[in-house]
């Protein structure tokens, strides 16, 4: 069994909102801007640190790899190999996205601290929430 750490329990939903964002059309800073100040904590410090990161000129391949190596998660490595792959060969960022969520979903679960920002970002997109937040 991997270690977990507080973030590995919020990168599931964190994923989903990134992948509901860039689908909405957010572009890539405007994702990690939103999130740092809509998400909490540790994600938040951590989206707004990858957003000054980007807001100061670094690219995002080298803004990740910062945060990488702030945040010692096997997790996150796997979700910032999706988004350097994507740098490299292109493709549907959030298609590649969803499955490392579900993986990460599947082997560390929620820790449901998100499901005020997931409904804040699915009504102002009009997207629907994950199966696993659904209203009863």
């Amino acid at each position: 069994m991997k270690d977990t750490t507080s973030l590995d329990c919020q990168l599931a939903d964190l994923i989903w909102m990134m992948v509901t964002a860039l689908r909405a059309g957010y572009p890539v800073q405007q994702v990690f801007e939103q999130l740092a100040s809509d998400v909490p904590e540790p994600a938040a410090s951590a989206c707004a640190q990858v957003a000054a990161d980007l807001n100061g000129g670094l690219p995002l391949n080298q803004a990740l790899m910062n945060w990488q190596q702030a945040t010692p998660s096997i997790y996150l490595e796997d979700m910032i190999a999706v988004f350097l792959a994507h740098g490299k060969e292109g493709g549907n960022l959030p298609a590649l996205l969803e499955p490392v969520g579900e993986a990460v979903f599947g082997a560390v679960g929620s820790d449901l601290t998100f499901i005020p920002a997931m409904q804040r970002l699915a009504q102002s997109v009009g997207a629907s929430l994950p199966q696993r937040v659904q209203p009863i």
